[in-house]
Formats: C-alpha cells, sequence, structure tokens
C-alpha cells in the first residue's frame, strides 16, 4: 500500500527524478518500483475471465483500468530523463 501511495505521489508531482538522485529524501528505487511482466497467454486468460464474467463484473473491471492506469505510470516514472 505504501509503495502505491508512492507511486500515485510521485505521479502526482510531475514525475520521478532519474540519474541516481532522489526526489527530497525519496529514493528513486522507492518511487519507481518494478513493473511485474504477465505472459501474453496469461493475459489473455484474464482478459477471458473477465469478459464471461458478465454485468456483474463491472466494478471489478473499472479497478482494472485503474491498475493499467497505474502500471503506464510506473512505466513512465522508471524511464530517464
Amino acid at each position: 500500500m505504501r509503495s502505491v501511495l508512492l507511486i500515485v505521489l510521485c505521479a502526482g508531482l510531475g514525475g520521478c527524478v532519474h540519474g541516481g538522485r532522489g526526489f527530497g529524501d525519496l529514493a528513486v528505487g522507492a518511487a519507481c518500483p518494478p513493473v511485474k511482466a504477465y505472459s501474453k497467454r496469461s493475459q489473455r486468460a484474464v482478459r477471458a475471465e473477465l469478459k464471461s464474467c458478465g454485468p456483474e463484473c463491472k466494478g471489478l473491471a473499472g479497478w482494472i483500468k485503474d491498475y493499467y492506469v497505474l502500471r503506464q505510470q510506473v512505466r513512465a516514472c522508471q524511464k530517464p530523463m
């Protein structure tokens, strides 16, 4: 939970600092954690499961979209400036 809060804070303040520098007293590694890679097969299986769930999974679909945005923010945070 603390990592998620740091990522959101970092993204909200305009991005992370790179090149061995920190963000205030915050180390770059703590603000930009690695993004877990999922295989295409795993992604297809989850997509099929979500589609088969139907309208009762609408809330879950929204959470997954938010998770996708968070993963994109972490990737952007990891890119060198």
